[in-house]
């Protein structure tokens, strides 16, 4: 299969590579990659930007997609091969005390699928199961790789800052 991969820790080091399809794993999903985003993070990771120095490579990036389960592995409860899904970019631990407090994107340590562990810039993609979303039939896969941005727009504007309906906003932005 074909991959966009990161190879070095310098700035512009990316080459699509022929990769042998993934095999899940117990808890694990493989799905076909429909379409995945690219991210301000990719950008950055790709440049080698600072703050990025976490970045492990070889990677194949990209944490914004959407696709079709194709194999299943042992243990995974809930889901079909066939069935469409996007996945929750950043996993987590579920013990540290952000964690506990419903915070996971604080997680001591979290990790981002496509800058710790391969991504979706590729023709499949392994996963766990449990950070996959279930995606309706109706939902072209192309935006549906936008789910994991907008979620980011959504859980900001609608459950942090509880603006509702009626309520005086400004939106501001370099576009």
């Amino acid at each position: 299969m074909l991959s966009l991969r990161k190879l070095k820790k310098v700035s512009g080091s990316l080459a699509l590579v022929d990769l042998p399809v993934p095999e899940p794993g117990p808890g694990e999903v493989v799905l076909k990659v429909a379409a995945c985003g690219i991210c301000g993070s990719d950008l950055h990771a790709y440049q080698q930007d600072p703050g990025y120095e976490f970045v492990n490579v070889p990677v194949t990036m990209g944490h914004e997609f959407a696709g079709t389960i194709t194999a299943i592995g042992p243990g995974v409860t809930g889901w079909r091969v066939g069935q469409r899904a996007c996945a929750i970019a950043i996993q987590f631990c579920g013990t540290c005390l952000a964690c506990r407090r419903g915070a996971e994107q604080l997680c001591e340590q979290r990790v981002v699928q496509g800058l710790h562990y391969d991504g979706g810039m590729a023709e499949f993609v392994k996963i766990e199961a449990r950070y996959l979303v279930p995606l309706p039939e109706e939902l072209d896969l192309q935006e549906a790789a936008l789910v994991e941005p907008l979620s980011v727009a959504v859980h900001c504007v609608g459950d942090r800052c509880k603006i509702a309906p009626g309520d005086l906003a400004v939106v501001t932005g370099p576009g």
